[in-house]
């Protein structure tokens, strides 16, 4: 199996070639798919990197005061980017999780 970039897109080229019997020339034939990228640019990953580093704050936080909501607000923090793929999407849920805990208290 073989990745290919294919120029001016956000596509992948997933081929897995084989090789045909019949011809003589042994031509290799395509069976593979396209895979497109979900990540449109790098901000994404800026802003994951970014909640994920407040979600490690958060984190350490509640697991030393023994406070939940902090804790899971963390672990949250930095597991959103992996699902979230729109750049503003991201952003406004990030946000909202980040305020929780101060409208939570336990």
């Amino acid at each position: 199996m073989k990745l290919h970039r294919l120029s001016r897109s956000n596509r992948l080229a997933v081929t897995n070639l084989r090789y045909d019997s019949t011809q003589e020339s042994r031509q290799p034939i395509n069976i593979g798919s396209t895979v497109e990228t979900k990540m449109e640019d790098t901000s994404v990953l800026v802003w994951g990197t970014l909640f994920g580093g407040i979600g490690i704050g958060f984190f350490i936080y509640g697991k030393k005061q023994k406070n939940p909501v902090a804790y899971f607000t963390g672990i949250s923090l930095f597991v959103i980017p992996y699902f979230i793929t729109d750049t503003l999407f991201l952003i406004a849920a990030c946000v909202a999780v980040i305020a929780l805990p101060f409208f939570v208290k336990v």
